[in-house]
């Protein structure tokens, strides 16, 4: 089965609020403080697909910082409801994302 980089219309989070609002809502960003990660902040990047059932599968870390903040955004990513599958010449297809986030671990005083 091919997977799609470009589509014509993008995978859509269906669900009330966004997928920017679910992120926030299921996300611990003090993860990586528990962890005792170095003060600084860090970049996470994990790539994911959406299939053309609209599950998410395929989850993978595209950095390694460690502290838990890779497998973090992984497990938030796994607990997300269907999504509304990408469109290519009028068919849903399987298609990549990649979702940033940032984790921020302030000095200790």
């Amino acid at each position: 089965m091919r997977t799609y980089e470009k589509v014509e219309i993008e995978a859509e989070f269906q669900e009330p609020g966004g997928w920017t609002n679910f992120l926030q809502a299921h996300l611990r960003p003090n993860v990586p403080v528990k962890q005792h990660a170095p003060a600084g902040t860090y970049l996470v990047v994990i790539q994911f697909f959406i299939s053309k059932d609209g599950s998410v599968d395929g989850i993978i870390p595209l950095t390694n910082f460690g502290y838990g903040m890779e497998e973090e955004v992984m497990r938030v990513i796994r607990k997300s409801p269907k999504w509304q599958p990408a469109t290519q010449n009028g068919r849903p297809v399987k298609a990549y994302r990649k979702q940033p986030i940032t984790f921020v671990v302030s000095k200790k005083n």
